[in-house]
């Protein structure tokens, strides 16, 4: 789940999000009770407020883009090839919805469909790492964010999960506690996936 960005936060916050009896947001929820992309698609009463989901089975990917207050939502599956988002709708039914898209997620955006568009052969766990630390655009434009200010937007963790046809889903993550622990990242899940993605 990333924030629809291209809405200014303020506005952004005033809208309802989804919460369950029990508390769980949208993206808990879906984790918790969903076992299918069809079933996230078939529960669009958990879309509720701005921000696009990115949702996989070992089947089908697909992202959604929630408009403000539910006006409008866009979908869009793949069962073969790449699929990406950032920060902003780029989908025609949500497209209009964008006030202000940030040059951030425009040069992710662009950099990450240039890396995963480009890519010739099977993607390996190495591909896959590479991309999810790609520092091309600089410290706040790249896809992995190092941040010019200690305040500053930055990334923090990245994962990467593989599907497998059975079974249960393997994942890497690359994580650090406290933003300013840059280069003290903690790495979980690599020699399970280096095996598998070779």
């Amino acid at each position: 789940m990333s924030t629809a960005s291209s809405i200014p936060s303020k506005e952004r916050r005033a809208y309802p999000v989804f919460k369950s009896t029990e508390g769980l947001r949208a993206n808990e929820y879906m984790l918790r009770y969903f076992a299918s992309v069809d079933e996230v698609l078939a529960n669009k009463d958990v879309w509720s407020e701005p921000v696009n989901f990115i949702v996989a089975d070992n089947t089908k990917v697909a992202y959604i883009e929630v408009a403000p207050n539910n006006a409008q939502r866009a979908v869009r599956v793949q069962t073969n090839g790449v699929l990406y988002h950032t920060n902003h709708y780029v989908e025609p039914e949500t497209v209009d919805f964008n006030k202000k898209i940030g040059p951030s997620s425009t040069v992710r955006y662009a950099r990450v469909e240039e890396l995963l568009t480009n890519h010739e052969g099977k993607f390996t766990l190495d591909d896959f790492i590479n991309i999810s630390q790609d520092q091309h655009d600089g410290l706040n434009h790249s896809l992995y964010r190092m941040g010019s200010k200690p305040e500053g937007v930055s990334t923090v963790a990245n994962f990467i999960v593989y599907l497998p046809p059975t079974g249960s889903p393997l994942v890497y993550v690359k994580y650090r506690a406290e933003a300013d622990q840059q280069g003290q990242e903690k790495i979980t899940g690599k020699e399970q996936l280096t095996e598998l993605l070779h």
